[in-house]
Protein backbone atom coordinates (compact mmCIF):
# COMPACT_ATOMS: atom_id res chain seq x y z
CA UNK A 1 0.00 0.00 0.00
CA UNK A 2 1.48 3.32 -0.99
CA UNK A 3 1.60 6.09 1.55
CA UNK A 4 -1.06 8.70 0.98
CA UNK A 5 -3.91 6.36 0.03
CA UNK A 6 -7.55 6.85 0.98
CA UNK A 7 -10.68 4.76 0.64
CA UNK A 8 -13.24 5.72 -1.99
CA UNK A 9 -16.49 3.89 -2.49
CA UNK A 10 -18.42 3.43 -5.70
CA UNK A 11 -22.21 3.69 -5.74
CA UNK A 12 -22.53 -0.12 -5.89
CA UNK A 13 -20.73 -0.42 -2.54
CA UNK A 14 -17.38 -1.52 -3.99
CA UNK A 15 -14.54 0.20 -2.16
CA UNK A 16 -11.10 0.96 -3.54
CA UNK A 17 -8.11 2.81 -2.17
CA UNK A 18 -6.84 5.81 -4.10
CA UNK A 19 -4.41 8.67 -3.50
CA UNK A 20 -5.63 10.75 -0.57
CA UNK A 21 -5.31 14.01 -2.47
CA UNK A 22 -7.75 12.95 -5.21
CA UNK A 23 -10.75 14.66 -3.63
CA UNK A 24 -8.92 17.11 -1.36
CA UNK A 25 -8.75 20.75 -2.49
CA UNK A 26 -5.40 22.50 -2.12
CA UNK A 27 -4.58 23.92 1.33
CA UNK A 28 -7.39 22.06 3.09
CA UNK A 29 -6.59 19.54 5.79
CA UNK A 30 -8.38 16.20 5.46
CA UNK A 31 -10.33 16.38 8.71
CA UNK A 32 -13.99 15.38 9.00
CA UNK A 33 -14.97 18.99 9.78
CA UNK A 34 -13.28 20.32 6.67
CA UNK A 35 -14.38 17.42 4.45
CA UNK A 36 -18.07 18.20 4.86
CA UNK A 37 -17.99 20.63 1.95
CA UNK A 38 -15.98 18.40 -0.39
CA UNK A 39 -18.02 17.04 -3.27
CA UNK A 40 -16.82 13.63 -4.46
CA UNK A 41 -17.67 12.57 -8.03
CA UNK A 42 -21.06 10.87 -8.48
CA UNK A 43 -20.97 7.30 -7.15
CA UNK A 44 -18.06 7.89 -4.77
CA UNK A 45 -17.69 8.75 -1.10
CA UNK A 46 -14.61 9.94 0.81
CA UNK A 47 -13.35 8.18 3.94
CA UNK A 48 -11.30 10.61 6.08
CA UNK A 49 -8.20 9.41 7.92
CA UNK A 50 -7.96 6.17 5.89
CA UNK A 51 -4.55 7.23 4.65
CA UNK A 52 -1.05 5.85 4.54
CA UNK A 53 0.58 2.73 5.87
CA UNK A 54 -0.57 3.39 9.43
CA UNK A 55 -4.14 2.65 8.36
CA UNK A 56 -3.48 -0.13 5.83
CA UNK A 57 -5.45 -2.55 8.02
CA UNK A 58 -8.48 -0.24 7.99
CA UNK A 59 -8.31 0.22 4.22
CA UNK A 60 -7.97 -3.53 3.62
CA UNK A 61 -10.83 -4.33 5.99
CA UNK A 62 -13.16 -1.83 4.31
CA UNK A 63 -12.26 -2.33 0.67
CA UNK A 64 -9.96 -3.50 -2.08
CA UNK A 65 -6.35 -2.30 -1.69
CA UNK A 66 -4.57 -0.61 -4.60
CA UNK A 67 -3.22 -2.98 -7.21
CA UNK A 68 -0.53 -0.54 -8.32
CA UNK A 69 0.97 2.31 -6.38
CA UNK A 70 4.03 4.49 -6.61
CA UNK A 71 6.17 6.75 -4.49
CA UNK A 72 5.00 10.15 -3.30
CA UNK A 73 5.48 13.13 -5.62
CA UNK A 74 5.55 10.95 -8.74
CA UNK A 75 2.73 10.80 -11.28
CA UNK A 76 2.12 8.73 -14.41
CA UNK A 77 2.12 10.83 -17.56
CA UNK A 78 1.65 8.33 -20.39
CA UNK A 79 1.30 4.57 -20.85
CA UNK A 80 2.02 2.46 -23.94
CA UNK A 81 1.98 -1.29 -24.52
CA UNK A 82 4.86 -3.25 -26.06
CA UNK A 83 2.94 -5.08 -28.79
CA UNK A 84 4.70 -3.70 -31.85
CA UNK A 85 8.17 -4.39 -33.18
CA UNK A 86 11.15 -2.89 -31.44
CA UNK A 87 10.51 -4.69 -28.15
CA UNK A 88 11.85 -8.12 -27.19
CA UNK A 89 9.20 -10.89 -27.24
CA UNK A 90 9.09 -11.12 -23.43
CA UNK A 91 7.85 -7.50 -23.31
CA UNK A 92 4.77 -8.27 -25.42
CA UNK A 93 1.64 -7.10 -23.61
CA UNK A 94 3.56 -5.29 -20.88
CA UNK A 95 2.94 -1.59 -20.29
CA UNK A 96 5.56 1.14 -20.19
CA UNK A 97 4.67 4.15 -18.05
CA UNK A 98 6.52 7.45 -18.11
CA UNK A 99 6.61 8.98 -14.65
CA UNK A 100 6.85 12.65 -13.74
CA UNK A 101 8.81 13.06 -10.56
CA UNK A 102 9.56 15.78 -8.05
CA UNK A 103 12.36 18.31 -8.40
CA UNK A 104 11.53 19.99 -5.09
CA UNK A 105 13.49 17.55 -2.91
CA UNK A 106 17.08 17.22 -1.73
CA UNK A 107 17.54 14.71 -4.56
CA UNK A 108 15.13 14.73 -7.52
CA UNK A 109 13.18 11.49 -7.71
CA UNK A 110 10.46 9.76 -9.68
CA UNK A 111 11.58 10.70 -13.20
CA UNK A 112 11.74 7.35 -14.96
CA UNK A 113 10.13 4.84 -17.26
CA UNK A 114 8.51 1.91 -15.47
CA UNK A 115 7.71 -1.47 -16.98
CA UNK A 116 4.44 -2.97 -15.72
CA UNK A 117 4.24 -6.71 -16.31
CA UNK A 118 0.82 -8.24 -16.83
CA UNK A 119 -0.16 -11.83 -16.05
CA UNK A 120 -3.65 -13.20 -16.68
CA UNK A 121 -5.14 -9.74 -17.30
CA UNK A 122 -3.93 -8.52 -13.91
CA UNK A 123 -0.79 -6.58 -13.19
CA UNK A 124 2.11 -8.57 -11.80
CA UNK A 125 4.15 -5.45 -11.00
CA UNK A 126 6.50 -6.10 -8.07
CA UNK A 127 6.57 -2.46 -6.92
CA UNK A 128 8.49 0.80 -7.28
CA UNK A 129 12.16 0.56 -8.02
CA UNK A 130 12.07 -3.07 -9.11
CA UNK A 131 10.32 -2.68 -12.44
CA UNK A 132 12.53 -0.03 -14.04
CA UNK A 133 13.60 -0.35 -17.67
Amino acid sequence: MAAGAACVQQGDGTRFSAPSNVFKPAKVEATPERMRGIKAPPGFTVTPFATGLKNARIITARGTPMVLGYTAHAAPMQMVFGYRGGFPTEYSGDAFVTMRGSWNRAQASGYEIVRVRFARARSAWPGPGTARC
